[in-house]
């Protein structure tokens, strides 16, 4: 999904007083942001991760971010794209609403600098990547990350590895009942995603609520 898409494309929200604003709107205070980026940079140092969340000065619209990672399918690959942004944004505080920012990702990633630059001047694939962010609203994706499982199940936010083999092995068993139900004609078969809030199963549940979606046909 696309970020912070309030902001303008090519321009991130100031640290000063709109970055104070947007942390005192998305977080209840500046105080309590910090205190949950701190626990994400323990967190990231615990897996051999250096996030310095001290050094990130803006919240960027991430829609040039997501063209990047489309086009670097084409020539490059999109998995180690992404890699390169995320280590540019957490580790380096870099603004990723800077289109040389972007350029030396793509660089970085093997790809032609001239003609990201070009393309990063123009609308290309604006408007299939604004199409795909409303797809994923209208699932009820509304936050990263956020795990589809079998188009039938979405569990939302970082859970631990044995909460989501639990939850994958779910959504495979309601796949295949809900592939047998549409064999034999039958109301409920795999369909277009609608949005239906459910509890995770008993065996499943961490110690912190966990938000979880059934996605029914």
């Amino acid at each position: 999904m696309v970020l912070h898409r309030q902001a303008p494309a090519g321009e991130g929200t100031g640290l000063a007083a709109r970055h104070r604003t947007y942390l005192e709107t998305k977080f209840g205070s500046v105080e309590r942001y910090a205190a949950i980026a701190e626990r994400v940079a323990a967190a990231a140092r615990s897996e051999g991760l250096d996030y310095a969340l001290d050094k990130i000065a803006r919240q960027p619209n991430t829609l040039d971010c997501h063209r990047l990672i489309l086009w670097a399918r084409n020539t490059s690959d999109p998995g180690r794209m992404k890699q390169r942004l995320m280590e540019l944004y957490f580790s380096e505080g870099a603004d990723l609403t800077d289109p040389e920012v972007l350029v030396g990702a793509a660089v970085d990633c093997g790809m032609d600098g001239d003609l990201v630059r070009k393309l990063l001047e123009s609308d290309a694939d604006v408007e299939r990547i604004e199409g795909e962010a409303r797809a994923a609203k209208e699932a009820g994706v509304d936050g990263v990350p956020c795990f589809i499982f079998g188009n039938v199940l979405a569990v939302a936010g970082a859970q631990e590895p044995a909460y989501l083999a639990d939850a994958m092995g779910r959504a495979a068993a309601e796949h295949a009942e809900r592939a047998g139900r549409e064999e034999t004609g039958q109301p409920g078969g795999v369909g277009p995603v609608r949005r239906r809030l459910s509890s995770p199963s008993p065996s499943a549940r961490s110690s912190q609520s966990t938000p979880e979606t059934s996605l029914p046909s």
